[in-house]
């Protein structure tokens, strides 16, 4: 379910796409929106791959989460209810710069990081995708644990 989240972009894209062929728009890229577009009947029409498309065939077989996502109650940054980073760190900037990361989101200016060791070991530990993460003082801490 988290790729589905990861590539709602892609299925925007590809609904889109598979609209305007039929000169019809699609309003937003909110969850609801797409899937007044995409159902079990037809998300084979679309040119989703073949991961997106089993990742849809799970979700429309699994009706509380289907039910969730469709009515945009689930949201992309799901884990930061989740995370344990909220109980393992004291810092709420830390604590906002992981779930930044975590949720893939572009970071336009580097983030100040109260603990960046904290910060860094929790990145280790669950494989974060370092090119979301931008801090300056991360970079640093990187730099100190490689003289180590």
């Amino acid at each position: 379910m988290s790729q589905l989240i990861l590539d709602k972009k892609e299925i925007f894209d590809d609904v889109k796409s598979y609209l305007s062929i039929q000169d019809e728009v699609i309003e937003s890229d909110a969850w609801s929106c797409i899937f007044q577009y995409v159902d079990i009947n037809n998300f084979e029409d679309f040119a989703f791959s073949d991961r997106i498309e089993a990742d849809l065939e799970r979700l429309f077989n699994h009706p509380i989460l289907f039910y969730l996502i469709t009515n945009d109650l689930l949201c992309e940054d799901y884990h930061n209810y989740l995370s344990p980073t909220f109980f393992s760190l004291n810092s709420p900037k830390d604590r906002s710069f992981i779930n930044k990361v975590l949720s893939h989101q572009v970071i336009k200016r580097s983030e100040q990081l109260e603990n960046p060791l904290k910060v860094l070991t929790y990145l280790n530990q669950v494989n974060a995708d370092y090119t979301y993460a931008y801090s300056v003082d991360l970079l640093i801490e990187l730099f100190r644990q490689t003289d180590v």
